[in-house]
């Protein structure tokens, strides 16, 4: 059945008349009589008493209901599919080896400030999760303090703040002690890939030159070389971290450090002229959320 019809009868029928619907639906009268004949026609029923002045019959009243319901199903349908159509808006952020409670936090409050765009994740290393930010192939990345100068663009507000301890071997005297300190491990090989930069460790790096590189793609790898008992690195301590879960094996130890706690801070970074733009909306609500740096 034409739909078109099914709303000329159902725009007659609320209107009382045929000169209303016309001006209603920008039909002219005649053409819009001789539609409504020819649904009348389509169903085969009397659907109004034009002796009375197009009152509608007791089966145009049954047919009225129905009708009202397919038109407005149409449209709703006609609604979605113009929403649908809309392209809709992806905010793309980088991740590096970002704790899970961090990165569900980063994710439900984007989500909650554009709730009309997807986000979609980049898994990457630092430096590039910059360049992307420079480029503008990222809206925000996850990186660690300090951003160097030479990246004067880019606004960062501090959203976590991790408590660092050590890896060793699990044996003695490390086995026996709750807390280290750098002195105890002066002789062992720094693992370089999970130790973020952290200024006490320059120390031990200058005495003992180079770090130790350990491909991250390597299952196991750094958990050898500290089991095996000559290398050790620095990492967040908390049991879900990314970096302590790779190596978190048997003969890997995990120690705080003595004294003050030591941390680093992991930063979300953005292009300051977008966020000043298109950004603004999102970066509002995440201010307001990580006003201070989650401690873990």
């Amino acid at each position: 059945m034409n739909l078109k019809l099914i709303r000329y009868f159902v725009t007659i029928a609320e209107s009382g008349s045929i000169a209303a619907a016309s001006r209603l639906l920008n039909v002219s009268a005649s053409p819009l009589s001789r539609r409504l004949r020819e649904f009348e026609e389509a169903v085969g029923l009397k659907l109004f008493d034009r002796d009375k002045g197009l009152t509608l019959t007791p089966e145009g009243q049954k047919l009225l209901e129905i009708a009202r319901r397919i038109s407005g199903l149409s449209n709703e349908m006609h609604a979605l599919a113009r929403e649908l159509n809309r392209k809709t808006p992806v905010l793309n952020i980088g991740l590096r080896s970002t704790h899970p409670r961090l990165r569900g936090a980063l994710l439900q409050h984007i989500r909650t400030a554009r709730p009309d765009a997807s986000v979609s994740v980049h898994p990457m290393v630092p430096d590039q999760q910059l360049i992307a930010l420079a480029n503008g192939t990222i809206d925000f990345a996850t990186v660690r303090l300090p951003v160097s100068a030479s990246h004067a663009d880019i606004s960062f507000l501090p959203v976590l703040s991790e408590e660092l301890g050590f890896a060793v071997p699990d044996r003695p005297p490390f086995s026996e002690r709750r807390k280290l300190t750098l002195n105890d491990v002066t002789g062992l090989k720094l693992i370089a890939h999970y130790a973020p930069h952290h200024p006490m460790l320059d120390p031990l790096l200058k005495e003992g030159g180079r770090p130790v590189v350990v491909d991250p793609n390597v299952a196991g790898g750094a958990a050898a070389l500290i089991s095996q008992g000559d290398h050790f690195t620095m990492l967040p301590l908390d049991p879900e971290s990314p970096a302590r879960r790779a190596i978190d094996e048997p003969g890997v130890l995990f120690r705080p450090i003595a004294g003050r706690a030591v941390t680093f801070t992991t930063i979300l970074a953005w292009r300051t002229d977008r966020g000043e733009q298109e950004l603004a909306d999102v970066l509002a609500v995440l201010k307001s959320a990580f006003s201070r740096p989650e401690r873990l």
